[in-house]
């Protein structure tokens, strides 16, 4: 009996985890060729920046819906749209600015021209 509380209790702790909610955003995802992260999410009329989550040279596996990924590196370098991301809460700093920049997970999203 008790391991069956334990693995239920396992089980709802991984499925609280994973039912984060995911907030919109308008602006631009690019591709850059500094440091990374290399994906980055500008906030439109904003200097807010986010990055998508890497895993080595690439975006980890469930940051980002592989369309997205694949317009991206498929010559438009840049995407404009609305932009369901997920903080979180993790940082990392760049050389060249004194802002931080919060990694991101890149739920869903919706182009805009």
């Amino acid at each position: 009996m008790v391991e069956y509380i334990v693995s239920l209790s396992l089980l709802l702790g991984s499925a609280s985890s994973q039912a984060k909610g995911c907030i919109n955003v308008i602006g631009e995802l690019a591709l850059w060729n500094s440091h990374p992260p290399f994906l980055r999410v500008t906030l439109s009329g904003s200097s807010k920046v986010y990055g998508v989550l890497q895993a080595g040279e690439e975006p980890a596996s469930d940051a980002i819906p592989i369309t997205l990924y694949s317009e991206v590196m498929e010559g438009s370098y840049r995407v404009n749209g609305k932009f369901c991301i997920e903080k979180l809460g993790s940082f990392t700093k760049i050389p060249y600015s004194n802002n931080d920049i919060e990694y991101v997970k890149i739920k869903r999203f919706s182009a805009i021209n």
